[in-house]
């Protein structure tokens, strides 16, 4: 039986509807945030079996290389025997069927065990990171049944969903009402002082020159870049799977998964608190300013704490009191105010120049008209002025 290690897209087993055994691989699962307290927390995980169908292809679109996708499936679980809510299952011939209104799946070939359910509130998204290919034919759902399944388990979710909101919502204490009063209060202050800080950025602020000005152009690198693999830095689920089917494998009851990933999510809640740390503390200027701060003296200068890198640019951007969004607000606002009082002046220039073109009769009246042009491939704006002279009658 041969393995495929990091199988991509194209390494897919089988069509959908296939059966197969699936593990958790916590040390994978963590490599992408390339920390070694993360996957050494993860390798004392321990590991689980589970029977699964396979449904189809995941999205989350995580790649080996650039363009190659890794393999990511979805699957719905199954289980040995029915699940505490016992409704909310299918059964897989032979095992009995427990509703009337559910026939039993038919696999291709028995199953090894004579008691499994698919289980609806049982779904896995993964990443495959290590395939053991069949060494006989797969074990698989007709298209049919596999349809049948997935109806099954979206019609026992929206069930159990409208069940939870028929509940009655518990009951609230004084002091979370006054709470939630009072924050709904401090949202409707918050409310009209946003309205009443936006009444100067109405339609008529906003001209050609300030959409050019806002956003700020991207910094982009002086060299092309080669593209590179979509490979977030943060967590993914990863298994390894199996396509042999054998009673050698000992299966774990479905809802055990639930603790594994609860473990999993812990190690990177711990590991993202440590990266916003290092971020805050471990930075020149960041750091430079702290003890400052704490010593009661002045800041010091950006330029005595900021190191420069090879590309020209600090380690540490440097933030100011000027940077924050009502400085900044102000700041465009005073600068629309400066260029529409600028541009009104240059009208009125000209609107003195047509009089003294334009005679006693009218008979040669001077138009100006400004227009607005953009190029839409750059994303630039500018102002044209053209004139035009109309003979009168």
């Amino acid at each position: 039986m041969s393995v495929i290690e990091s199988p991509s897209i194209y390494d897919h087993p089988g069509s959908d509807g296939t059966f197969a055994i699936v593990q958790l691989d916590p040390v994978a699962s963590v490599a992408a945030m390339k920390d070694a307290r993360a996957s050494e927390a993860a390798a004392k995980i321990p590991r689980s079996k589970y029977l699964v169908i396979m449904e189809t292809i995941g999205y989350s679109g995580i790649e080996l290389s650039p363009g190659v996708p890794k393999l990511e499936l979805t699957f719905l679980q199954v289980g040995r025997g029915l699940p505490p809510d016992a409704w909310a299952a299918t059964a897989v011939s032979p095992a009995p069927t427990q509703r009337e209104d559910r026939p039993a799946l038919a696999a291709s070939v028995p199953l090894p065990w004579p008691d499994c359910y698919v289980y609806s509130f049982g779904c896995i998204i993964a990443i495959v990171s290590r395939l053991h290919k069949p060494s006989a034919d797969v074990v698989s759902l007709t298209e049919d049944d596999l349809d049948r399944a997935c109806r099954y388990t979206i019609s026992d979710q929206m069930r159990r969903g409208r069940e939870r909101r028929a509940l009655p919502a518990p009951e609230q204490t004084d002091s979370v009402v006054a709470q939630s009063t009072a924050l709904g209060n401090d949202a409707e202050a918050q409310s009209e002082v946003a309205a009443s800080q936006d009444a100067d950025l109405c339609d008529s602020d906003w001209d050609s020159e300030s959409e050019s000005s806002w956003p700020p152009p991207p910094i982009l690198p002086t060299t092309p870049q080669p593209p590179a693999a979509y490979q977030p830095e943060q967590m993914n689920l990863n298994v390894e799977m199996w396509l042999d089917l054998s009673t050698a494998h000992e299966l774990s009851p479905p809802h055990q998964i639930i603790e594994e990933l609860a473990q999993l999510r812990s190690i990177e809640d711990e590991w993202a608190c440590r990266k916003a740390e290092e971020i805050v503390t471990k930075r020149p200027q960041t750091t430079a300013w702290l003890e400052h701060i704490s010593t009661g003296e002045e800041p010091p200068d950006d330029a005595s704490i900021r190191a420069i890198s090879d590309d020209g640019l600090g380690d540490d951007w440097e933030v100011t009191v000027e940077d924050s969004v009502d400085d900044r607000a102000e700041r465009a606002r005073a600068e629309r105010r400066a260029r529409r009082e600028e541009r009104q002046a240059i009208l009125d220039d000209m609107q003195a120049s047509e009089q003294s073109v334009c005679d006693d009769n009218g008979s040669i009246s001077l138009i100006t008209k400004i227009q607005t042009s953009r190029n839409l491939g750059e994303t630039t704006f500018f102002p044209v002025v053209s004139t035009y002279v109309i003979l009168g009658r």
